[in-house]
Parts: C-alpha cells; sequence; structure tokens
C-alpha cells in the first residue's frame, strides 16, 4: 500500500485505517456508525496521523467518484 490512496470501507473505530496509513499517501474511513466515526477521529489524532480522514456514509452511496483509490480494504463489513 505505500505511495497508494486507499479507502477502508466500513472502518468502523478507525483502527485498520490508521495501521495502514503509515504506508499511505492518504486514507479514507467510511462507516454508517456516527460513533465509530468520532472514535475514529479521536484514535487518528491521538496517534498523530494527518494523512487520515473519516466520515460518516454507506457502502451503497460511497460520495467519492470512480478511481478515487488505489486500494479499497474491508474488513468485518458483512
Amino acid at each position: 500500500m505505500r505511495g497508494k490512496r486507499v479507502l477502508d470501507l466500513g472502518c468502523g473505530d478507525g483502527r485498520f485505517a490508521i495501521g495502514v496509513a503509515p504506508f499511505a499517501t492518504a486514507v479514507e474511513g467510511l462507516d454508517p456508525d456516527p460513533d465509530a466515526i468520532a472514535a475514529a477521529k479521536q484514535a487518528a489524532r491521538k496517534a498523530g496521523r494527518r494523512n487520515l480522514h473519516f466520515a460518516v456514509g454507506a457502502a451503497q452511496r460511497l460520495p467519492y467518484p470512480d478511481g478515487a483509490f488505489d486500494v479499497v480494504i474491508l474488513s468485518w463489513t458483512l
């Protein structure tokens, strides 16, 4: 994932997004749970990662243009 733009779909508290952030150019985390997104933002601040962005949203309506990411990760999203 080095140098890639990554989408963590169903990111929850952001643990995977934060884990890949040191290797990626940018990481976007998307999850429908506002409380999980608030926790992810707090964890990212605590980790000192500035290439992360978290937003409330659903996979059924992605707020990104086609081709916006090089890698999409999904973990525990079903």
